[in-house]
């Protein structure tokens, strides 16, 4: 479905049905292991075909690649990266992870917390969730840590990554406003979404900014 309408939030989002939630049994969300859709977040990061994040107000789903662009432009006002990165609007905490990724290619979250020398995780959850809700980062894996003998343990933990960074990514600089970008991706969801009327969709996609 993610790759068929564009966008898919996990969970419900003001449109009923709108959701993996909505889309799924209420019961597969107390089963345990891979049953729960909880999980399915893994497998849909590692077939590349999607990305993951806190991009809808601050509330996790998935976006697929061919909507990325849009999505980008739309969040990101117009702008490239670089020009989001200089600019104001961005924490000193967000900024030095851009540097670091920019530099690094991939970090956990662990990882940062351990580079920026940050304490308290919610500083480090907000300067990330700042960054997703304006696709400048985006999560790339999710892996197990290692204990000392190489075993894997413990749940799975983020592993993030400038979008640009990514293989199979299109280009995210393109040519249209903001506002048309909004447009486009409200005409493909119109047809994907038949008993959502355009108007609703629109107010959907404008909220979720």
């Amino acid at each position: 479905r993610v790759d068929d309408i564009g966008f898919l939030p996990l969970q419900e989002c003001g449109v009923p049905g709108f959701s993996v939630q909505g889309m799924t049994n209420p019961a597969r969300w107390n089963e345990d292991g891979a049953g729960n859709p909880w999980f399915w977040r893994y497998k849909a990061v590692e077939s590349g075909r999607v990305v993951y994040g806190k991009f809808f107000r601050r509330h996790v789903g998935f976006v697929s690649k061919e909507c990325l662009p849009a999505f980008a432009n739309l969040r990101r006002g117009g702008r490239s990266l670089e020009e989001l990165a200089c600019s104001k609007e961005l924490s000193s905490d967000s900024k030095r992870i851009l540097e670091l990724l920019s530099e690094g290619g991939e970090l956990s979250s662990p990882e940062l917390r351990t580079m920026l020398e940050i304490d308290a995780p919610r500083t480090l959850d907000a300067a990330l969730a700042e960054l997703t809700m304006r696709f400048a980062v985006v999560l790339g894996a999710f892996r197990r840590r290692r204990n000392r003998a190489g075993r894997p343990v413990g749940w799975p933990v983020g592993v993030w990554r400038i979008p640009e960074s990514i293989p199979g990514i299109p280009p995210l600089s393109v040519s249209e406003t903001p506002e048309e970008s909004l447009a486009r991706l409200t005409r493909r969801c119109v047809g994907r979404l038949p008993r959502i009327s355009e108007e609703r969709l629109e107010r959907l996609l404008r909220s979720l900014v």
